[in-house]
């Protein structure tokens, strides 16, 4: 696999110059963190947003392996979405932008 280096401010994501091109590292970051391919990075900014990028990272994580080992009607993949809908409101709340995986 091809190493990927990415680095990400997570406090640069409320400024409209860079908007568009920080959500989509934040995007590829995250695909990474799910497992798709490996990579090398550096996320800064303040510890609130980074405990919750990492927070929703990781709900999301939980919640696509539960719905792939017990199908969605199981109720740990119902509350692992309810675990990751959280994780996503505290995200949007500290930074002030949608979540990029939908």
């Amino acid at each position: 696999m091809k190493k990927i280096h990415i680095n990400l401010d997570v406090t640069a994501l409320n400024e409209y110059e860079t908007v568009h091109t920080r959500v989509g590292e934040l995007k590829n970051v995250l695909y990474h963190l799910l497992g798709y391919d490996k990579f090398v990075g550096f996320v800064s900014g303040k510890p609130s947003q980074i405990d919750a990028l990492a927070a929703g990272a990781a709900a999301e994580k939980t919640f696509l392996t539960n719905m792939n080992n017990y199908g969605s009607s199981d109720p740990r993949t119902i509350q692992s979405k309810y675990e990751l809908d959280h994780a996503i409101r505290k995200f949007e709340n500290e930074t002030n932008i949608s979540w990029p995986i939908r």
